[in-house]
């Protein structure tokens, strides 16, 4: 937080005009908008800390599920065709070295993996990896190895492609950044799909204007959030177009906002052709 200027005293009438003037100044252009965003972080981090507590619970749950099915897999003797086996035995196939759970007692010729009937596989984590060549290949999860997923790879060096990944509870998110990646503000320009997440950095000289486009040309998702940094010694401007709203932090007020030279802001999408905005040097 940023210090605030000395504090006007009523026995100096010589300097308490322009110490109060000062002040006052502060706590709209600095002061405040630092305290919001202090807020919006501390609000930010307890619902961090809320999913990573919920994500702890799901992960604890998936272990001892895993570690039921591994004590279960380790437990297996090796499957023998003369064996009378009882309803919840298991036994290990000699052909996929997967273990199996006996559901209907008695003495089978066949082997577990490939008798539905008599057995069931245990759910274990069994990722396969071969030698990979080549460029742009991709990890895929295929279900084979008797239902079991594999982990393998088509077509060059292992990557994950953008998506999306499912909660246990069914909530559905997409995957982003762990940081917010510097983009580079080099024009007048209007803002893009492809803005998501990033920190809008302006260095140039020249005054710049930034354009946030109504839904009904660029309909970007509710969310939508992005950073401005204005790293530079001129003015960089956000407008708002047509059916589209820039609201203020704090004030409510609505319409276009210049970031001063060293100032900056975050803005995000509420609801339809509804942005706010808060920062530092913003007017």
């Amino acid at each position: 937080m940023t210090a605030p200027p000395p504090a006007p005293d009523r026995a100096n009438r010589n300097t308490f005009s322009q110490l109060a003037t000062d002040l006052a100044a502060f706590n709209k252009n600095t002061g405040v908008p630092e305290m919001q965003l202090a807020i919006d972080s501390a609000h930010t981090n307890a619902v961090s800390a809320y999913e990573s507590a919920v994500n702890a619970d799901s992960r604890a749950t998936a272990a001892e599920a895993s570690l039921q099915a591994a004590l279960l897999a380790l437990a297996a003797p090796k499957w023998n065709a003369a064996t009378n086996y009882a309803v919840g035995d298991t036994a290990w196939s000699p052909i996929n070295g997967l273990s199996y759970r006996r559901l209907i007692a008695g003495t089978t010729a066949t082997d577990p993996s490939a008798d539905a009937t008599n057995w069931v596989v245990i759910p274990q984590t069994d990722f396969r990896t071969a030698a990979i060549a080549g460029a742009n290949r991709w990890l895929r999860f295929s279900g084979s190895n008797g239902g079991n997923p594999v982990l393998d790879s088509t077509a060059g060096a292992p990557q994950i492609n953008g998506g999306v990944v499912q909660h246990y509870s069914g909530v559905v998110q997409e995957l982003g950044y762990l940081d917010m990646p510097i983009q580079s503000l080099s024009s007048s320009r209007n803002l893009a799909a492809a803005d998501r997440s990033m920190a809008l950095c302006k260095t140039s000289a020249s005054v710049y204007t930034l354009t946030i486009q109504q839904d009904a040309t660029l309909n970007l998702p509710i969310g939508f959030a992005f950073r401005v940094v204005n790293d530079s010694s001129t003015a960089l401007n956000i407008a708002p177009s047509g059916s589209a709203s820039l609201v203020r932090a704090l004030t409510g007020s609505t319409g276009s906002r210049t970031v001063a030279a060293g100032g900056e802001a975050m803005v995000q999408k509420l609801a339809a052709n509804r942005w706010r905005i808060s920062g530092m040097g913003l007017t």
